[in-house]
C-alpha cells in the first residue's frame, strides 16, 4: 500500500450534491470536485477530467464514479482499517494503532462530507476518517490495471529486458563524484572543501537517483573514476544502503589465492551465476571495485536473467512452467536452501530468477519430476550460455560495477599472468527500494 504522505493537492470550486443511494445505502452529502489537480507529478492511473465524480454507498462498499473512467470501489472495512487520523495511525512512526478485526462486516458509514482535497466519512461507531483524493486514487485496488500500475511503481517501475545487442552499454554509467558528497579526506584526494555544502548534498542525491533509476531498469550500472583505495567499495555501496554482512564478511577480496574456498578466488573460468542462493534471503545488489587488472583475460560477463526467463516462456512454455512449479536446492558448506529457478508474482509476472550451477545440490524431488526438471533446466543452461545474451566488460582500475544479484547473472573468463584484484560488497534490495522511493518522492513528486 502506498503511504499516506504526498504532495499538496489543490481543488477547484466545490459543487455540493446528494450522494446517490444504492441498496442498503445511507443518505449523505458529498463534494464532486470539478477537477483534482496536483502541484507536482503524482502517482496516478489517469489524468483528471473536468467531469465531477459522484459517490454511491452500497451495502458493503463505496463506489467512486468518474465519466469515462473505471469505477473505483472501496470496502468499508478497508476504508476504516486505513484511516490515517492520529487515533488510528501513530503520527511519528506512521504505524497502525488499531485494527478492524472484531467484526469487519459490521462496519458501516453514516455520512460522507466534503473536504478541500478529498472526503471525510462519519462511521456508525462515531469515528470520523478523512481521505485525500489523490491517496484514494493511488491506492485504488478494485481493478487489475490500477493494481499492476501500483505494483510497478512500488517496485521502481518496469524493468527493461536486454541482451548483448540491446543493452545501452557503456552509457549505463555514472561518475563517482556525481554520487559522493564532498568530504575532508586524509589524503585530500576526494575533497575540494572541508565539508559538504547543502547544494552539493542535493546534487549528489540527484546523482544517486539517476544511478538507482539505471539499476532498477537495467539491473546493471558502472560507477567510474572511483579512487583506488582499500575498502572504497564500502563507501560507494553505502550511498545505496546498509552493507550486508555475509560469511565472506562486510567486504571481500576477489584475487587468486592458494587452496581457494571459492572458484572466484582462482584463475579458472567462472560460469554465469548469482551469489549466495543458498541463503534464505540472498543479497540484492553486488558491488565489485577493480583495484588492479593487468592479467591476460579475466573479462566480466553479465546476463539478464529476467530476459532469459521471458524468452524461455515463449520458446518452451512447458519448461518454463516446470521451473516455476518445481523447487531446486542450492548448497554451500553448511548452507542449504530450496527455491524456484523462476519465480512469479500473484499476477503471473516474472519476479525472480535463481541460477547458480556451481552451488546446485542433488535435486530432492519425487521420482516422476526428476526427468522433467533436468529437461527444463537444460533449456535454461542453453540460453544462459548463448553468446547473444552475454555482455562482456573488461574491468579497469577505478571501475565499480554494480548489479542486481536477484536478476543479473555474472561470470568471468579465465585469465593468466599479471594480477587481478577486485573488492566486493553487498546491499539488500529492501535498502535499495527504500532509497529509490524516497528519492522518487523528492525529485519526481511521486508518493510511493
Amino acid at each position: 500500500m502506498l503511504r499516506r504522505t504526498g504532495p499538496v493537492v489543490t481543488t477547484n470550486a466545490i459543487t455540493r450534491h446528494q450522494l446517490r443511494l444504492g441498496t442498503g445505502g445511507v443518505m449523505a452529502v458529498v463534494d464532486p470536485r470539478a477537477q483534482w489537480t496536483t502541484t507536482t507529478p503524482l502517482l496516478r492511473r489517469w489524468t483528471a477530467t473536468a467531469t465531477a465524480p459522484h459517490y454511491e454507498a452500497l451495502t458493503t462498499h463505496l463506489e467512486v464514479h468518474r465519466s469515462g473512467k473505471p469505477v473505483d470501489k472501496y470496502h468499508y472495512v478497508w476504508l476504516r482499517d486505513n484511516c490515517g487520523c492520529n487515533l488510528c495511525l501513530d503520527p511519528s512512526s506512521q504505524q497502525k494503532k488499531t485494527h478492524q478485526w472484531a467484526n469487519p462486516s459490521a462496519i458501516k458509514l453514516t455520512t460522507v462530507q466534503p473536504e478541500s482535497n478529498g472526503i471525510s466519512i462519519n462511521w456508525a461507531d462515531g469515528h470520523t476518517s478523512r481521505y485525500d483524493a489523490a491517496w484514494l486514487d493511488a491506492n485504488a485496488y478494485s481493478n487489475l490495471e490500477s493494481r499492476k500500475y501500483r505494483k510497478e511503481m512500488l517496485h521502481g517501475g518496469k524493468e527493461v529486458l536486454w541482451n548483448a545487442s540491446t543493452i545501452p552499454w557503456p552509457s549505463l554509467s555514472i561518475e563517482y563524484d556525481a554520487i559522493m558528497p564532498l568530504v575532508a579526506d586524509a589524503d585530500k584526494s576526494n575533497a575540494t572543501s572541508a565539508s559538504a555544502t547543502n547544494k552539493n548534498l542535493i546534487d549528489v542525491d540527484k546523482g544517486v537517483y539517476q544511478w538507482l533509476v539505471m539499476l532498477q531498469r537495467y539491473g546493471l550500472c558502472l560507477v567510474k573514476n572511483v579512487p583506488n583505495r582499500d575498502k572504497e567499495v564500502l563507501r560507494v555501496a553505502e550511498r545505496m544502503g546498509v552493507i550486508r554482512d555475509t560469511i565472506f564478511g562486510r567486504y571481500f577480496d576477489v584475487q587468486t589465492v592458494e587452496n581457494a574456498i571459492n572458484v572466484a578466488y582462482t584463475q579458472q573460468v567462472l560460469r554465469p551465476h548469482m551469489d549466495l542462493l543458498y541463503y534464505e534471503t540472498p543479497p540484492g545488489f553486488q558491488f565489485l571495485h577493480c583495484l588492479v587488472n593487468d592479467a591476460q583475460g579475466g573479462e566480466n560477463t553479465f546476463v539478464d536473467g529476467f530476459k532469459i526467463a521471458h524468452d524461455l516462456r515463449k520458446l518452451d512454455p512447458k519448461a518454463f512452467d516446470t521451473l516455476t512449479e518445481v523447487q531446486h536446492a542450492f548448497t554451500y558448506r553448511n548452507f542449504y536452501q530450496k527455491r524456484h529457478i523462476i519465480e512469479l508474482d500473484e499476477d503471473g509476472d516474472i519476479s525472480g530468477f535463481n541460477y547458480c550451477p556451481q552451488c546446485d545440490a542433488a535435486p530432492d524431488l519425487p521420482f516422476e519430476q526428476i526427468q522433467p526438471f533436468y529437461d527444463a533446466y537444460a533449456r535454461v543452461v542453453q540460453l544462459v550460455n548463448d553468446p547473444k545474451y552475454s555482455l562482456f566488460n573488461k574491468a579497469k582500475p577505478g571501475d565499480v560495477v554494480v548489479f542486481n544479484n536477484r536478476r543479473i547473472l555474472h561470470a568471468r573468463t579465465a585469465f593468466s599472468g599479471g594480477r587481478r584484484h577486485l573488492q566486493g560488497a553487498y546491499v539488500d534490495r529492501d535498502d535499495f527500494l527504500s532509497r529509490y522511493r524516497m528519492l522518487t518522492r523528492k525529485f519526481d513528486g511521486i508518493a510511493v
